[in-house]
């Protein structure tokens, strides 16, 4: 029997699940995974005003109806933040395939969505661990909050820009 000791050089015991135990317990700093050797963090993402724009951009387009393709609603040069906006349940992708196997690239936004853009509030903080959403906290934020300014939607639909 073997006994395995964390980067601090505390033991941490010989089971799979006292690795399990303490890796997750380490998640938020960052460490190598004793089992694999891999780095493992959980990340803490707040939604960037990018993230907003294009979230209001694929409302315009599709509303909570239609799936819109996601480079329709993202400015040329600019990297792709549809992921960003789905780790609050704002947007969600459509879940058929394309013929080729890939992800379809179409997203809607959601009721929540919908909500976050009329101002509802929701938690500052997404904690993502290996890709997938882990909880939410932080104070409530708003689309006035995340875009640095008010906003309002019926007056951005009537702007004259």
């Amino acid at each position: 029997m073997s006994v395995t000791f964390d980067d601090d050089g505390e033991e941490f015991g010989d089971s799979l699940e006292a690795a399990r135990i303490w890796l997750r317990e380490m998640l938020d700093e960052g460490v190598i995974c004793p089992c694999c050797g891999q780095r493992a963090q959980r990340y803490r993402w707040t939604l960037p005003g990018s993230a907003v724009r294009y979230l209001l951009r694929m409302y315009e387009l599709g509303g909570t109806v239609g799936f819109v393709e996601s480079r329709l609603a993202k400015p040329a040069g600019t990297p792709q933040v549809s992921h960003i906006p789905a780790m609050w349940g704002l947007l969600e992708e459509e879940r058929e395939r394309r013929p080729d196997g890939g992800k379809s690239g179409w997203w809607r936004v959601t009721d929540v969505g919908e909500r976050f853009i009329m101002g509802d509030p929701i938690p500052k903080y997404a904690y993502v661990y290996n890709g997938r959403v882990e909880g939410h906290d932080g104070s409530p934020q708003t689309i006035s909050d995340r875009l640095g300014r008010p906003f309002n939607w019926h007056d951005h639909m009537n702007r004259s820009d």
